[in-house]
């Protein structure tokens, strides 16, 4: 009798599981990819110097918030054979609203994070790094008289275009039975951002999103809600395609979030921070936290300096401020609480 119910919990975990492993490739992706804008071209073979140009825009908003951050920046087209590690053309396919397949040719051109940073630090410029949280994206769509949570493949695909192009970990629910219990379409046509909670929890994010599709005669409504950090925020767009209110509200929810995370690379000096981490059970976990501390942009080196138990205590060699903001974004480790002497307590979650 009981064989049906433990298949369908079996097959929801299982479901679960591979979104999550597909999640962490995509953000493995998304990161590795903070310094590559592409830009479309009309014939392939020769240097489009103002593609690499569009595409440069692409990376510095992406990195800074700043629309005009290469005017600030003062950078030509000059500048770019310093600045361009490598280059190619790609395809980009997707299907249009009405259904017909489209068709793209991009240059995708790879920029020097070093060259890049360094501009930014020399401007003043903060920068949002490789930390960036995960945002779960829940979207109900109103077109008649009945709201109904998204299902688009034109729009799901223009939101996974948009993250990619401003660098943002947008995570779909898998909108089941689970979650549906602990969220209504009502809660996300209202705004109600505590019922974000168990979701947030139950993929891996930091960030909850809310959107509210509607038509208004020939144009689009898009009511956007967010929680970033604790921090409510939201705008309300209109426009005349679903494009262009998304574009809106991911712009607006980058520069939030650039406001939230960046850091002040020009803030070059070094200061050591001892932490102590619980929870260490096995080499396993040694090396995934070694490996996590490492990989944080404030970080410039690590040391360990003693081992008891299942308590390991390092030293980091960090780049100006910023340690605390990095770990709250992160799913690795859980601060504890600092101490009086300024050492971090952190667990591993």
């Amino acid at each position: 009798m009981n064989a049906p119910v433990f298949s369908k919990y079996l097959t929801s975990t299982v479901w679960l599981v591979c979104l999550l492993c597909m999640v962490t490739t995509a953000k493995a992706a998304l990161m590795e990819d903070l310094y590559v804008g592409e830009a479309p071209v009309d014939e392939v073979g020769l240097v489009n110097v103002q593609a690499q140009l569009r595409a440069l825009d692409e990376v510095l908003f992406r990195l800074t918030g700043v629309e005009n951050a290469r005017d600030q920046l003062a950078l030509t087209e000059r500048d770019l054979p310093t600045l361009i590690q490598s280059r190619q053309i790609v395809e980009r396919r997707w299907v249009d609203g009405s259904g017909q397949l489209q068709r793209e040719i991009r240059e995708r051109v790879e920029f020097d994070p070093m060259a890049i940073d360094e501009l930014l630090s020399s401007n003043a410029l903060p920068r949002w790094g490789r930390e960036r949280a995960s945002i779960l994206v829940w979207a109900v769509i109103q077109e008649t008289l009945q709201a109904t949570l998204l299902d688009d493949p034109y729009v799901e695909q223009q939101m996974s275009e948009m993250g990619r192009r401003y660098g943002l970990d947008l995570v779909r629910p898998l909108a089941d039975a689970l979650d549906l219990s602990e969220i209504s379409i009502a809660d996300i046509r209202g705004g109600f951002l505590e019922q974000l909670g168990a979701g947030l929890t139950r993929y891996g994010a930091s960030v909850g999103l809310m959107l509210d599709f509607r038509t208004d005669g020939d144009q689009w409504l898009l009511r956007a809600f967010w929680r970033i950090d604790g921090l409510d925020g939201g705008q309300t767009f209109l426009g005349e395609s679903v494009d262009d209110v998304l574009d809106g509200v991911f712009k607006a929810l980058l520069q939030a979030m650039v406001r939230r995370y960046a850091t002040d690379l020009n803030n070059a000096i070094s200061r050591e921070e001892r932490v102590r981490i619980s929870g260490m059970t096995d080499p396993v976990q040694y090396a995934e936290v070694l490996r996590y501390l490492r990989g944080l942009s404030v970080v410039e080196s690590v040391r360990l300096v003693q081992a008891s138990g299942t308590e390991l205590e390092f030293s980091l060699v960090l780049r100006g401020e910023g340690l605390m903001d990095v770990l709250a974004v992160g799913q690795v480790l859980d601060v504890v609480t600092t101490e009086a002497d300024g050492s971090i307590e952190l667990r591993l979650k």
